[in-house]
């Protein structure tokens, strides 16, 4: 049988801050420490890209909806399909900082890309 090829990982865990996780590694019984982590890490990374995946219509529902809310019936003078390319620097100024950080972080770059 053909040994297959494999990495060691070594991770330090402090004792106060990853303390949760020194009891969850401690309750694993012998031999079966390997295989409950790396599920762990595939689940993890299963719920991180199905995170990422953002459906842009439903987000820009959203944002809509709660602008108007937030607004209060104050319309906007010129609704713009692609924001990025619309003139709205007032709304930017005021709005931007609010908008990126209900978006998780995102930022326009220099050339109106949107970034991770």
């Amino acid at each position: 049988m053909k040994q297959r090829k494999s990495i060691r990982v070594t991770v330090r865990l402090d004792l106060e801050y990853d303390a949760d996780l020194i009891d969850w590694l401690r309750d694993i019984p012998d031999g079966s420490r390997s295989a409950m982590i790396r599920a762990v890490w595939r689940r993890g990374l299963r719920e991180q890209t199905q995170a990422a995946q953002v459906d842009v219509e439903s987000l820009r529902s959203i944002i809509s909806h709660e602008l108007h809310r937030v607004l209060g019936g104050q319309g906007i003078e010129q609704v713009v399909d692609d924001p990025v390319e619309a003139d709205n620097s007032d709304i930017e100024e005021q709005y931007g900082d609010r908008l990126d950080r209900m978006l998780g972080g995102l930022s326009a770059g220099s050339d109106g890309e949107m970034l991770d």
